[in-house]
């Protein structure tokens, strides 16, 4: 059994009556300024420390970097053209104007059905505050964005379990692109035995079943997940950077996902 097989979700309760940080973000985000609901995409783009000149000698034995391999700016343009329903895409980034950004920007404007894409920037507090409540979201390889999924699919499912009834609350759809950490060929994951939770409040489409639907029963978090490509060396390289600039979806990936 994996040693971190529990819920993680679960943990949610404990970490609001514990960690004051965490309320503080959960009460920065405005439900009035209409972002994070059903038909908003919710984007965390890693940028600044991935993208600098040291992580070109990152490696397996000085440091993280070499594990956390971004998804290309084609991968949220499929996304979004996928679903149609998410009109407005909301990237949320520490540098709004990195070349990694204003490629992904230019990837989601060129699909029929996005009306708007608007890059947000906040302090950190604020920005997890929105990540933990978004009703769609696409998360960045990094651990800020992971704990905002894990964290806000058990706050998710607690407003499902008190509200849903009563208010036929939307479930929460979380898009994972596998690649880095999270590959399942991933060297670094195979070793520390993370995975995505599985428990009888999420529901997982995965690979080329992602887009199968089906509407999950009474689940409060839906989980596409999408393999891309194996990566355990990620260290900015020209070619690498070139890779996740491109707007043009591969051949193998398009004909995976296209049902």
């Amino acid at each position: 059994m994996s040693p971190l097989s529990f819920s993680i979700s679960s943990l949610f309760p404990s970490f609001l009556s514990l960690h004051f940080p965490l309320v503080q973000s959960l009460a920065t985000y405005d439900p009035t300024n209409n972002i994070g609901g059903d038909h908003d995409l919710v984007i965390h783009l890693r940028t600044g420390d991935i993208w600098e000149e040291r992580v070109k000698t990152a490696s397996t034995t000085n440091g993280g970097f070499i594990y956390y391999t971004q998804p290309p700016a084609w991968f949220y343009a499929h996304i979004a053209g996928k679903h149609s329903e998410y009109h407005t895409i909301n990237l949320l980034t520490h540098v709004p104007n990195s070349q990694y950004v204003l490629s992904v920007v230019a990837a989601l404007k060129s699909i029929p059905s996005v009306h708007t894409v608007r890059v947000l920037t906040s302090d950190l507090q604020s920005d997890f505050g929105l990540l933990l409540r978004s009703q769609n979201i696409v998360p960045s390889i990094s651990t800020f964005a992971w704990w905002s999924v894990f964290l806000g699919n058990g706050w998710h499912q607690a407003q499902h379990q008190q509200h849903g009834s009563e208010e036929r609350r939307s479930r929460r759809v979380v898009h994972i692109g596998r690649t880095g950490f999270w590959h399942p060929q991933s060297v670094h994951r195979s070793q520390f035995c993370m995975e995505f939770e599985e428990e009888e409040d999420l529901v997982v489409a995965a690979d080329a079943k992602a887009s199968s639907g089906g509407d999950g029963g009474g689940s409060s978090v839906l989980l596409h997940e999408y393999t891309l490509e194996v990566s355990d060396t990620w260290q900015n390289t020209n070619e690498q950077r070139a890779r996740a600039f491109s707007s043009v979806i591969p051949t193998w990936f398009a004909d995976k996902y296209s049902n």
